[in-house]
């Protein structure tokens, strides 16, 4: 059995593209570094211009431009702004065109060892699946997986970078705050982590209602004209109906409840920011917290919301990633067919050989045993015919003669060639 594909698979797929990777990981630091001074630039101008208090910020515009005139303040501080957010909006543009490119790469490594698994899956493995499912598992869950990669690659680091730096900002302009800030967000996590695991269940049904469907409707489109010869077209639509009511059942379920797992976090988060905007006016009424260096806070406390919901929709991302990876998991877990060596070919120089089975038993699966110590022998030039109801194990027999099934008692021999030596059997 081939190793299953997991999460550190999908972070060593990621590791192997270095090259995008680090300009990824690179265009996201400095991007970062060029927002996180925002929030304090404004605010700095109401105490050092408004309020009168001189400080380092109006000195040095002072002694740059030679004046002391508001305005100027004003203006030369709102163009950095403007230039440090353009610049760091090009740099996040550079970041997701690297992150797209990893993305789409996992989404074509993944495709291809699934396909590549397919190629040779063992014939008694695959008649038990539905093309349906299949397409489901390659198509949705497959851009499910890499989403969760391109994500991570996106958020993981930037997010946490951002969180880090506005922390050590808010313990620099007030620590007591900042601490009760920073306690919270354990709760935050935990939260983003229990809603992720509920919403990640209701995805798992509503993707299993998608498979089904698409399973049955396939069935019916490939049998379509023996369902109008059998006049049957009611009976198949009318399981068609109830399996998009089913779609449309669980998709109420999760659309809902994914909503309300959303505005839940976000409520959270906004209730959170509320309180800290008056333990902020408290700060300013009882310590030596300035209102310019409050409303800094306070823009810090906001901007901090942005990167924590992007690590808890990461959370819950990695939660609703599961079933999918499962999922993807149960086509690479299907047994192949035997790879023969190619010994001897029973068919050189002859034109035509005898076959023989000894003691022949099978079953699909782990099902029911269906051919039971089956033995026969077609001489050279002899003609066999098997002649049974249905269901008596006729196909069977032709399908393991030429190797599709692997038998698991007994041997196969061309010309007293076993088929195991043979690989022309396989083909």
């Amino acid at each position: 059995m081939r190793e299953q594909y997991s999460f550190k698979t999908l972070y060593t797929q990621i590791k192997t593209q270095k090259s995008d990777f680090w300009r990824t990981s690179l265009y996201g630091i400095f991007a970062t570094l060029l927002l996180l001074p925002i929030p304090m630039l404004i605010p700095l101008l109401i105490d050092e211009v408004l309020l009168k208090h001189p400080g380092k910020m109006t000195e040095i515009l002072s002694a740059s431009f030679g004046t002391t005139q508001i305005w100027v303040y004003i203006s030369i501080m709102l163009m950095i702004v403007m230039i440090l957010r353009i610049t760091a909006f090009f740099l996040n543009n550079r970041k997701t065109f690297y992150a797209t490119k990893i993305t789409q790469k996992i989404s074509y490594l993944l495709r291809h060892r699934i396909l590549d698994h397919l190629e040779r899956v063992s014939i008694s493995e695959y008649e038990t699946l539905k093309s349906g499912g299949i397409a489901s598992k390659t198509v949705q869950d497959v851009e499910g997986v890499s989403g969760f990669a391109g994500q991570v690659v996106t958020t993981a680091l930037s997010a946490s970078l951002m969180l880090v730096g506005i922390a050590a900002v808010m313990l620099w302009m007030n620590w007591v705050l900042a601490l009760l800030v920073f306690m919270l967000n354990p709760l935050f996590l935990g939260f983003s982590r229990l809603l992720g695991r509920k919403t990640g269940e209701l995805l798992r049904r509503r993707h299993e209602a998608y498979q089904l469907y698409h399973e049955f409707l396939n069935e019916t489109l490939e049998l379509f004209i023996q369902v109008r010869a059998s006049n049957q077209e009611r009976t198949f639509f009318g399981l068609l109906q109830d399996r998009a009511k089913f779609i449309e059942k669980t998709s109420v379920d999760y659309g809902y409840k994914a909503s309300v797992a959303q505005s839940s976090s976000t409520l959270l988060t906004n209730t959170v920011v509320d309180i800290f905007r008056a333990f902020g006016i408290a700060a300013v009424a009882y310590s030596d917290l300035s209102i310019g260096m409050m409303i800094a806070f306070l823009f810090y406390l906001s901007t901090l919301v942005s990167p924590i919901q992007q690590l808890m929709s990461l959370v819950i991302t990695y939660q609703s990633t599961k079933p999918a990876l499962e999922r993807i998991n149960t086509l690479l877990s299907l047994s192949q067919e035997p790879d023969y060596p190619h010994e001897k070919n029973p068919f050189e120089a002859v034109k035509t050989s005898s076959v023989e089975l000894q003691n022949i038993s099978f079953t699909y699966g782990k099902g029911k045993q269906v051919l039971h110590y089956i033995s026969l022998k077609a001489k050279k030039g002899q003609k066999i015919a098997l002649i049974g109801p249905s269901g008596s194990g006729k196909t069977t027999i032709a399908q393991i003669l030429v190797g599709f099934y692997p038998s698991h008692t007994g041997a196969i021999l061309y010309g007293d060639v076993p088929i195991e030596t043979d690989r022309l059997a396989r083909g």
